[in-house]
């Protein structure tokens, strides 16, 4: 038995639909840009205090909360109700990391930091 090929078309089209990712709404994309920010700020405040030699633990899985979700998309607020560890998941899903810094990159950039740490310091 042949299927006709007014449904095999069809088939076709459910499966390319399938395979196609929606565009997020701007206002889940600002939130998840929010979560990177608010995530990396705990990341420095975590490496500071272990460069300056204090007891501490590495950050916990960080949940974003919005106490007032109205007029939010509802792909924000599907955001907005997972878990920490599915939050962060997310956004290593939609918004992936860069590439890796080279060798040089990185020390350049610890250059700078500390060069920036060190005015801070002098006041």
């Amino acid at each position: 038995m042949t299927l006709p090929s007014a449904f095999l078309k069809r088939l076709e089209a459910l499966e390319d639909h399938k395979n196609v990712k929606s565009e997020l709404a701007w206002d889940c994309k600002n939130l998840m840009s929010l979560y990177k920010m608010n995530r990396a700020d705990q990341e420095i405040i975590y490496k500071l205090a272990k460069i300056r030699g204090e007891g501490c633990n590495p950050p916990e899985p960080y949940k974003l909360e919005i106490e007032n979700q109205r007029g939010l998309s509802p792909e924000a607020r599907e955001f907005l109700s997972l878990s920490a560890e599915r939050q962060g998941q997310a956004v290593n899903y939609y918004c992936p990391p860069g590439p890796p810094l080279t060798e040089e990159e990185g020390e350049e950039l610890t250059r700078e930091i500390l060069e920036k740490l060190n005015r801070i310091r002098k006041g």
